[in-house]
């Protein structure tokens, strides 16, 4: 299965929103953190993403 991901910026550089989509576009989860800028928002996304396929 491959995941869509969406990342919204709902506080400029400070808080972050991420959807995961499925293939068919249905929202299938998401979450909302703090990060200092988009770059640090995408890299925590994809330790996240790393973390989840490891467990």
């Amino acid at each position: 299965m491959k995941w869509l991901v969406e990342v919204i910026e709902l506080m400029a550089n400070s808080r972050y929103e991420v959807i995961y989509y499925d293939e068919e576009g249905a929202r299938i989860g998401g979450f909302d953190f703090e990060a200092s800028s988009m770059d640090e928002a995408e890299q925590l996304i994809r330790e996240a993403n790393i973390k989840a396929k490891e467990d």
